[in-house]
């Protein structure tokens, strides 16, 4: 059994778990951790075994074993399946939003480009003003993607 990696993305072909109603892959426990804190509790039929992945990120921070612990004290998986629902909700979410801001900034400059073709072809100084405007729209379209960026670092390393 390798050693857990903690808040990292892994890459070395080790065992990984989640849980039932998850997309396998989606949220996910290292085999360690498994052992540690799943494996014995009543709640573990919950968990399955995906197998081995060459990369895949690590799920079963502090804030989850806290959320884990509570239900296997209560025995019940409902609050657990709705903590980590909620946690991949804001992740696909997020991801959605990041996905819309970058289809925004690829039609932007796409734009801009046609512009650009348009002012060497023409005298026109309506071009340079609208290439003006693109280039603010698009500096505000990173500016938002950024702090999606941002934002989606905070989910990942969420404790």
């Amino acid at each position: 059994m390798l050693p857990c990696k903690a808040n990292n993305v892994v890459r070395d072909n080790r065992k990984w778990y989640s849980p039932n109603w998850t997309e396998k892959g989606e949220f996910t426990f290292c085999e360690e951790c498994y052992h540690k804190f799943i494996k014995d509790t009543s709640l573990s039929v919950y968990i399955r075994k995906d197998g081995e992945f060459e990369a895949c990120s690590y799920d079963f921070k502090p804030s989850v074993r806290q959320q884990w612990s509570l239900a296997v004290n209560k025995n019940d998986i409902g609050q657990f399946k709705k903590y980590v629902d909620y946690k991949i909700y804001e992740i696909k979410f997020l991801k959605a939003q990041m996905d819309t801001e970058l289809a925004r900034q690829s039609m932007l400059i796409s734009q801009k480009g046609e512009v650009i073709c348009l002012s060497a072809v023409s005298d026109d100084y309506g071009y340079d003003v609208e290439s003006r405007q693109i280039d603010v729209e698009l500096s505000r379209s990173m500016d938002i993607y950024s702090s999606y960026c941002k934002k989606m670092n905070e989910l990942c390393l969420w404790n």
